[in-house]
């Protein structure tokens, strides 16, 4: 990380926790969590520590490795990594301490045969919904209610259960951008 004083760059911080090349960042901003994934099968969140003024690493194995794009949760209270087979939803267990991993398989009946690559992925406001598309050139809408997070929810998308896809369409290309 730098850190920008003028014209001039000046290295404050190096996040060192992958023995495999970085795919993916993205940095939550409200909660000031940086979360990256190699092409392994790992993970890091990266909180920040303002005592020891560095970032230590929490570690989170997924079940698919290559990962195509990470996205945090409109609360930043989870995020959801894609792959070539499906979308790993991981949050926070506060009892156990650790990152927990749910997996979703991108089945489509209408697909036979997907090994295609999810390039993007991202949320809807309800903190519920996550949408997803790739080079299979197919958009992708899935539910990732748990009944856990239903205390905080006000949306209309709790009676949706966890790994239902709710909508997909499509398109005449590979999928690059979804907002």
């Amino acid at each position: 990380m730098y850190k920008v004083t003028g014209n001039h760059l000046h290295l404050v911080h190096t996040l060192k926790g992958h023995d495999s090349p970085v795919t993916c960042v993205d940095w939550a901003g409200g909660c000031d969590k940086i979360v990256s994934t190699a092409s392994d099968k790992w993970c890091c969140v990266w909180v920040y520590d303002v005592e020891r003024q560095n970032w230590r690493a929490q570690s989170v194995q997924l079940r698919q490795r290559s990962a195509g794009a990470i996205h945090w949760s409109p609360r930043e209270d989870k995020f959801v990594i894609t792959s070539s087979s499906g979308l790993n939803l991981c949050h926070f267990e506060t009892f156990y301490m650790y990152w927990w991993c749910r997996y979703i398989p991108i089945e489509d009946p209408s697909t036979p045969f997907t090994a295609a690559k999810l390039n993007c992925v991202c949320w809807h406001p309800d903190n519920i919904l996550v949408g997803c598309g790739g080079m299979d050139t197919k958009v992708r809408v899935f539910s990732t209610y748990h009944p856990a997070d239903s205390s905080n929810m006000k949306g209309l998308n709790t009676d949706i259960p966890f790994g239902t896809m709710v909508f997909s369409r499509r398109a005449n290309g590979w999928i690059n951008t979804i907002r």
